[in-house]
């Protein structure tokens, strides 16, 4: 039902040398007869009513939509998909000051009824209790089953935050992963957090008449957004990957990313790891960062690992087989250079991310230091061949050389891009040396 293969970077290491990092490139990729068995959906819209869903969102040139008025037409399209199936369930949930289910979990074939609440939305406003609207979709999918997911619309702050990260935190116990749409100024950080906790993904909408970098989309991109990740929810035959990782005393399983299709940290603080799904037609591929202990030349296994999954379109629950992570203790130094450079290229696209976000803050106080910093991203994003990301980058030096600071628009776009601008992993003669790998990783 599910392959899984697991990569180190490196299998030799130097004796007597305490903390030395091993990176584990762990990829699941559901096979051919588990794609066939598409699982039913349930899909719950969360969606801010605030006040200030009521600003214009699209261009002079084009129709007088509002905001919410461009997040209901979208969600209307959904309703209009030829895509939906008979088992699959929709519901609708809007905050803002207040919270209220428009309609619970239905057949997607009650289009009468869902359009009547999605057009509901319009006669109700106030502030933005974005937690409190994720707690009623928590509380609707408890009950469900198949592929769930909660589809966040959003254009701003919220006052409840901590209620926002806790619910984050039940979600991801649900494996429910959310997608946080930000529809014009929004709350990056909050959004992003949520779509972490959850390996659920953020999406930029930028409002008004522009042509946004990459990957921020126009106003008039976000129907067909929405639909994509309906499209999405349908590819995930896997759902509810936990890894195990038993290992020997001393080492410690320091972090893990999702770093495709997109980049996403995974909880490390509880056990097992929960991964959250995969969709056919792709490999979903992990980074684990291991810490080693001080040992003696030797040849030894560190770990063993274990993967669980559903395959709730076939009422299935299934275990790939264990894999051991060995390696050897040695003073051989032709064994201790080689390396596995398809995994260091995830690691080091995985670290740009946090390259970027050093940049961003280095901005406003130190804008030699932040361009120093983001002259090393770009050139990271150059060998990895990630065209979109070095775009982003050129034009966030550009602002750095000319206003001496970075825009909140472009700083913004480069976060987000880190996470979501991931690519497939190949061998290159563009990449760094071994030498320069190590620098830039640690490794």
């Amino acid at each position: 039902m599910l392959t899984v293969t697991v990569k180190s970077h490196k299998e030799f290491f130097t004796p007597h040398t305490p903390n030395q990092r091993l990176f584990l490139q762990l990829s699941a990729a559901p096979n051919w007869g588990t794609a066939q068995h598409r699982p039913d959906l349930s899909i719950v819209f969360v969606i801010d009513t605030s006040g200030s869903m009521r600003d214009r969102a699209t261009s002079r040139s084009g129709p007088k939509l509002t905001k919410l008025e461009l997040v209901m037409q979208s969600v209307e399209g959904v309703l209009d998909s030829a895509g939906l199936q008979d088992g699959d369930r929709l519901a609708l949930v809007s905050f803002d000051d207040e919270t209220r289910v428009n309609v619970p979990f239905v057949p997607a074939s009650r289009r009468a009824r869902l359009r009547a609440a999605v057009h509901s939305l319009n006669q109700y406003s106030g502030g933005t209790l974005m937690g409190a609207g994720m707690l009623e979709a928590y509380e609707l999918l408890k009950q469900e089953s198949g592929s769930q997911r909660v589809i966040l619309l959003t254009d701003g702050e919220t006052m409840d935050a901590d209620l926002v990260e806790e619910m984050g935190r039940k979600l991801h116990d649900l494996q429910v992963p959310v997608t946080a749409i930000g529809v014009g100024e929004f709350n990056e950080a909050i959004l992003t957090g949520v779509a972490d906790q959850t390996q659920g993904r953020v999406l930029d909408v930028v409002a008004g008449e522009v042509d946004p970098q990459s990957p921020s989309i126009a106003v008039g991109q976000l129907p067909e957004a929405i639909l994509d990740e309906v499209r999405q929810a349908q590819r995930e035959v896997v759902t509810d990957m936990a890894l195990t990782c038993r290992t020997v005393k001393g080492v410690t399983v320091n972090r893990i990313t999702r770093v495709a299709p997109q980049q996403n940290e995974v909880d490390v603080t509880g056990r097992p790891y929960l991964l959250g799904n995969a969709a056919h037609g792709e490999e979903t591929t992990f980074i684990v960062e291991c810490t080693l202990p001080e040992r003696p030349s030797n040849r030894m296994r560190l770990a063993q690992l274990g993967l669980t999954y559903q395959v709730p379109g076939a009422d299935y629950r299934g275990e790939a087989d264990p894999v051991d992570v060995v390696v050897e203790y040695t003073t051989d130094q032709a064994r201790l250079a080689e390396l596995d450079h398809g995994v260091l290229q995830w690691v080091q696209q995985r670290n740009v991310e946090g390259i970027i976000k050093r940049a961003a803050a280095e901005a406003n106080s130190d804008p030699a230091a932040a361009a120093k910093t983001l002259r090393l991203a770009q050139n990271l994003t150059q060998k990895l061949g990630n065209s979109n990301m070095t775009k982003v980058l050129d034009k966030a030096l550009d602002e750095l050389q000319t206003n001496k600071t970075i825009s909140l628009g472009t700083a913004k776009t480069m976060r987000m891009g880190s996470k979501t601008q991931t690519l497939r992993a190949t061998e290159s003669d563009a990449l760094p040396s071994s030498e320069e790998i190590r620098k830039l990783t640690g490794a």
